[in-house]
């Protein structure tokens, strides 16, 4: 049951009244006894804080706080035992000019049972319980809604709150609209891939956020359309320096002092707080391909060169009308038959084809590659860490030709690293030198198999314009994804002094990148500079750059850089940069983690750096309020 209307209108007077005084430093003292608390004990801890507002540096907040504590402690002494639903009591100089005294104390009995404890001494008296009793317990929800709009309110008593209006961008039955991102805007699907939006589709199934709980779930495509818009509406935030260009309807998330809202873009403000995924979970899979087909020539083993004899023969073909058939020497197919010559993998697969034999099961059950002047080259038949590594490197500072695969280095250190590495792996003896007319290390890696296997499984790498991240590596597991991101850095990865970065003509790669180092809660800028200036090119190149200390932190953790002087710049960097972040907010509003803290019976005076927070004055990053609250 609420309240007697008698006994609401009373406490709320009560309360206007409390609400009307307002002090120019930190001295109104509020009291709230639990029902069942023994005063003398209150009146022990106000007597404590009394010795300790003796440190007060001013004068006057001095004089006043010791005041309004013993006349609380008076007014407290009179009261012979805590009512029935205990006590809030308020003191303090509530004159309205400076230097004025009116000292005055005003206490009540809830008319509901007091269950939280608490001291505070602010500008202000605290009467946020009091004022959670007067509320209408009985609240009815209100949708009013027609075609295309609806609007959401609460009905508490005879008072309508409104709280949304909401409007469908979805015509009738002809064609669909409404939120709309342009063409070459990334998004991240469940399984890894970072697709450009205009190539998304049912049954895609991507990343999106949870409104009960800001957690992130995977949530199926159900349809999209391609539509046209009068108005792009482009978004650039802060911190960090992100670029979102949308169509005005588009929602975005914003954390404001009420908690999480929506808001289209075109209702989106200066000083507006959006929010973004901290981290994103993709669990990832190992890839696996067959190195065996990426080969020039093949050793047909005594099994298959039977095979292959008795299959001829139970179709009644002698070796020069198969030969024929297949536009081929006779002594080629007898060579094949006793194992004199080992073909060429497209010599293997007309006579499968011809004998109706599955080449794939031929070429891995029957065969093993030969390998050019006894030089074994070990193409991999998983994508693991090294390899990831490999391509990484060949995306930012490698070319390919037929049968080599080169890459171009400033620091010989890092050439000669990977050439150890890669020796080793590809048992590859690849060539070292220093290029001095172009002033770089070049390392080349002589394999046509090793070309074909980049050409075949990794169709994405191309020219430095238009590459893209291979879907294989996006769709790995983290340790591969993080020694991609580890080569490519290598490659092109720079430690400024405020930063570590990245550069690229090339804004897919960019972007993919921004979001594939979410993965590791790695939060990095974007930022677009114009290039006209420049006499070999006229695009424009497209930055990354990380510059919070936690997600460089996870950077030199997860990714790391091979360059001994890139490590040394970045560790240099971390060691100066300080622990402040504009991201990694917390976004629960300050006021609501102060009745949580109360209601555990603590009080907030032990936090005095951040009373501030708790006032809903400023926001505060997940460190700060680790170091300062929760420690």
């Amino acid at each position: 049951m609420g309240l007697p209307l008698s006994e609401k209108l009373k406490l709320r007077r009560f309360i206007a009244d409390l609400a009307s005084y307002k002090a120019t430093h930190t001295e109104f003292v509020t009291v709230y006894v639990p029902q069942g608390y023994d005063l003398t004990k209150i009146i022990q801890h106000l007597a404590q804080e009394q010795g300790t507002a003796s440190n007060i540096k001013s004068a006057s907040t001095r004089k006043n706080v010791q005041n309004a504590l013993e006349r609380m402690i008076q007014h407290l002494r009179g009261i012979e035992k805590t009512p029935p639903h205990g006590l809030a009591a308020f003191a303090g100089n509530i004159a309205a000019k400076e230097g004025k005294q009116d000292l005055q104390v005003f206490s009540v009995e809830p008319p509901l049972p007091l269950k939280t404890r608490i001291y505070r001494c602010d500008k202000f008296f605290v009467t946020d319980i009091l004022e959670e009793m007067i509320v209408e317990k009985e609240v009815y929800g209100l949708v009013v809604m027609d075609r295309r709009d609806a609007n959401l309110a609460l009905l508490k008593g005879k008072t309508i709150i409104p709280l949304k209006k909401t409007h469908s961008e979805v015509p009738g039955k002809t064609r669909a609209g409404g939120q709309c991102h342009v063409f070459g805007t990334m998004i991240q699907s469940a399984t890894g891939s970072i697709p450009k939006i205009e190539n998304s589709h049912n049954p895609y199934v991507l990343k999106s956020m949870v409104m009960d709980n800001y957690s992130i779930k995977d949530s199926p495509i159900t349809d999209k359309w391609n539509t046209k818009k009068t108005q792009v509406y482009k978004i650039q935030t802060k911190f960090p320096q992100l670029i979102v260009e949308s169509s005005k309807d588009h929602l975005f998330l914003v954390h404001t002092d009420n908690g999480v809202v929506d808001k289209a873009a075109e209702e989106l403000e200066i000083g507006d707080n959006l929010l973004m995924p901290e981290q994103i979970d993709i669990k990832g899979k190992i890839q696996k391909f067959n190195p065996q087909k990426y080969y020039n020539s093949f050793i047909v083993n005594d099994k298959g060169k039977k095979v292959l004899k008795k299959k001829r023969l139970e179709q009644g073909l002698l070796q020069r009308e198969l030969a024929k058939k297949l536009g081929l020497k006779q002594t080629t197919i007898s060579f094949i038959e006793i194992g004199k010559r080992n073909p060429q993998k497209e010599t293997i697969k007309k006579v499968c084809l011809e004998l109706n034999l599955n080449f794939q099961e031929f070429l891995s059950q029957y065969t093993k590659p030969a390998h050019y002047r006894h030089t074994k080259v070990f193409l991999p038949y998983q994508l693991d860490e090294n390899f990831s590594q490999f391509l990484g490197y060949f995306m930012g500072d490698g070319c390919m030709e037929q049968d080599r695969v080169t890459f171009f280095e400033q620091r010989k250190e890092v050439a000669l690293m990977y050439k150890t590495i890669f020796d080793g792996q590809l048992n590859i003896q690849s060539s070292y030198k220093f290029r001095d007319s172009k002033n770089y290390h070049q390392l080349r890696f002589t394999s046509r198999p090793l070309v074909k296997l980049i050409k075949g499984e990794f169709p994405e790498l191309k020219k430095t314009w238009d590459s893209e991240i291979p879907i294989k590596i996006l769709e790995s597991k983290n340790e591969v994804v993080a020694k991609f991101l580890k080569g490519f850095f290598d490659a092109e990865g720079y430690v400024v002094r405020d930063s570590v970065g990245i550069a690229s003509v090339n804004k897919t790669i960019i972007l993919q990148t921004l979001l594939l180092l979410l993965r590791f809660s790695i939060i990095a800028s974007f930022q677009e500079w114009d290039n006209h200036q420049n006499p070999y090119s006229n695009k424009p190149i497209y930055k990354l750059r990380i510059t919070e200390k936690k997600s460089l932190e996870n950077f030199q953790k997860f990714i790391g850089l091979t360059s001994f002087e890139k490590r040394k710049k970045m560790k240099k960097l971390i060691n100066e940069k300080s622990d402040k972040s504009s991201v990694r907010q917390i976004i629960v509003p300050g006021k609501k983690i102060r009745r949580i803290i109360e209601k555990a019976g603590y009080n907030i005076n032990m936090f005095p750096k951040v009373t501030n927070f708790f006032r809903d004055e400023r926001r505060m990053s997940k460190q700060t309020f680790k170091n300062s609250i929760l420690s």
